[in-house]
Parts: structure tokens; sequence; C-alpha cells
């Protein structure tokens, strides 16, 4: 075969090659520019979410203030003045046992420090007024007295029962508000402040979550028997239902900051210019 005719079949051959590049070249143009299209027209949907800082805690409430109701002397009840579900003031006799000894031994001593007064020594004067203060202690002891306002939540007992020093016939408690001690782990404690707001869910009130406070949290940290480090945090639950007693049970959330409502929308959907982060919004 002549030079002259190889020439002649190799000119077809890269005006073919020429095509194919340029086919291939046009294809890709078009697919990108119809993926720009494409994706020009692609719509993301915007959510709403509730974002909350908060610390989970539980416990159970106690009253605000609490009176074990015990004797400290011993002896025979010869008065009950208050019955269980009363309510009583602060300084009130609820029981009172025989005096009767007490009281004497009590007037032979005043009588004997009257004379001392005419005819004995400051000395001896300064010791029967002593033994007279120990006396009037023990008369006292004779009786359980309220130590404050308050209602009687628990309280058993009856003229003529004997009682021994330290028995424990009631309780009083005052329950102007709750109170409860809640644990807080140590990752936690930091973000702790006086005055945060705890929302509080009881099982026996379903219908309410109630509004409580963080009053205080010591500045040292406690070891549970599980081993874990903590922090106990006392809350105040102020206008509590009568139906949510001491000792139910609650759990409840801390509010570290506000809840928020935060909007969300696909990364996808951000457009950037000069250096300047946009959404465009489809209204309709």
């Amino acid at each position: 075969m002549s030079t002259k005719n190889k020439k002649k079949r190799s000119i077809p051959i890269i005006i073919i090659c020429i095509i194919v590049v340029l086919v291939g070249v046009a294809l890709f143009v078009f697919s990108g520019f119809k993926k720009t299209t494409d994706s020009a027209n692609v719509t993301y949907r915007v959510i709403q979410e509730t974002v909350k800082n908060v610390i989970e805690v539980s416990g159970t409430v106690e009253a605000a203030q609490s009176q074990n109701l015990q004797i400290a002397g011993t002896g025979t009840v010869i008065g009950v003045y208050a019955s269980v579900g009363d309510t009583v003031k602060k300084g009130q006799v609820l029981v009172e046992l025989d005096k009767t000894e007490q009281k004497y031994e009590l007037a032979k001593l005043e009588n004997t420090i009257a004379q001392t007064r005419l005819t004995g020594s400051p000395k001896d004067l300064e010791v029967l007024l002593l033994q007279q203060d120990s006396l009037e202690k023990k008369l006292q002891d004779r009786e359980i007295i309220a130590n404050f306002d308050g209602v009687l939540a628990d309280f058993s007992v009856s003229v003529g029962d004997y009682l021994e020093a330290k028995d424990s016939v009631g309780t009083l408690v005052e329950r102007s508000y709750l109170k409860a001690y809640v644990e807080v782990v140590e990752t936690d404690a930091p973000k702790l402040s006086a005055g945060q707001k705890v929302y509080c869910s009881f099982p026996a009130y379903p219908q309410e979550v109630l509004e409580g406070t963080v009053v205080a949290y010591p500045a040292v940290g406690t070891l549970t028997s599980r081993g874990a480090s903590i922090v106990e945090v006392e809350i105040r639950i102020d206008n509590t239902p009568d139906v949510i007693l001491p000792n139910y049970s609650f759990t409840g959330e801390i509010e570290i900051s506000p809840t928020e409502i935060v909007t969300l929308v696909s990364n996808a959907a951000i457009g950037r210019e000069n250096n300047q982060m946009f959404v465009e919004k489809i209204v309709g």
C-alpha cells in the first residue's frame, strides 16, 4: 500500500476522535448544567425544636418544719390537749404528765431560798438558785409543747398512759411550704445557682407541674454508697396543694437557662456569599 493511501485513512480517524471528544465535553457541560438547574429547584423543609438546658432530679418532699413529739420525763399522763389533725400554736401544751413530786420539791426549795436570803451566805444562796433552775427545768420536762404553729400529722396518747423518757407520741408539721433534698452529679454541679427554677411533677398530682426554687447547696461534695460524687441541693416548693403530703415522691428539672425554640434546616439549603451564610425563603 502506498504512503499516500495511509495519509488518506489517518485523516478520518483524527476527525472521529475530535468528534468523540467534543461530544463528551458537551455531555459533561450539559450534565453539570442540569445538576445546577435541578439543585436550584430543590426545596428543604424547615422544622422547629424545643431545646431545654436542664438538670434532671428526683426525690421526696418533706414539711417545712417537723417536730417529733417526745416526752423528756417519765410518768403518768394526766392531760391530753389536742387530737390528730388539729392546728396548734407555738408554745401550746399538748401532753402533760403528773407533776406532784416536782411541784413539792420546788415548793420546799423556795422556802429554803427565802430563809437563806435572810440568814445564809451569798454562796449558799447561789447554790440554791442553781438548784431551783434545775427543778424548774424538770417541771417543764413533764410537758410536751409545740415548738411552732403547725398541724398534728400523727398523735396517739391518752390520759392514764405511762410514758418513759424519750417516748414519742406523734409528729407536728408546718406546711407553709414543702422542701426536698436532691442529688446532682458533680459534672452538673458547676451549673447550679441559688434561685434557679425547678419544675416538679408528682405522681399523686399529675394534672399540674409545680414550680420550685433552688434554695441552697453546699460548697463541698458528698460521696454516696455507690461511689458517686454528688452535691445535695435543697429545693423549696411554695403553694403546694393539700393532696401533696410530706414523703410524696416527685421528678423534676432544674432550669439552667430558659427553654429555647430553634429553627433547623438541612445544611444543603444554606448558601454562602461574601463569607456570609444565607437561606432563601420561599413565600406562598
